[in-house]
């Protein structure tokens, strides 16, 4: 179970309560968050093709919990490299919120779900997905690979 955590300033803290983390960063199948409920369904990191160009037709949901115990406002980056170091996506830069109306210091969280349909990969090699918060990047490599032949 890896977390990545930062807090205000961008320095790296453990067990305090202003740390806020990258809980989770993945890829998956489906994903859906309902009321403070993150699900998530099929998580993956390798994709076979029969040839290339190939377009995968399921949806690639990137899925990333921000966790903190306090209120705050953050922004997020998001992104993704093909295997030469390009962008493979069209960047994304987003805000959020994190409220705390009981005034407590328990956990509360953010939910990044992102439903990337009909994805054309140019060529095999290893895909990089990448979310930042406050100076913290959590990345997901996805492998993209020729369909082994079937041995008789």
């Amino acid at each position: 179970n890896r977390s990545w955590q930062y807090r205000s300033k961008n320095r790296f803290a453990k067990n305090h309560s202003t740390v806020m983390k990258i809980q989770i960063f993945t890829l998956c199948d489906y994903a859906q968050s309902n009321s403070g409920k993150l699900s998530i369904i099929g998580t993956f990191n390798r994709i076979f093709a029969e040839s290339f160009p190939f377009v995968y037709t399921p949806s690639v949901f990137v899925v990333a919990k921000v966790c903190t115990n306090d209120a705050c406002n953050g922004v997020f980056n998001f992104s993704a490299k093909d295997p030469d170091g390009a962008q493979f996506l069209a960047p994304l830069t987003g805000e959020f919120r994190i409220e705390n109306p009981q005034n407590d210091k328990k956990e509360k969280a953010f939910d990044f779900c992102l439903a990337l349909n009909n994805l054309a990969f140019n060529k095999p090699g290893t895909y990089t997905f990448s979310f930042e918060v406050g100076g913290v990047i959590a990345t997901q490599e996805l492998y993209l690979e020729p369909r082994p032949v079937q041995q008789r």
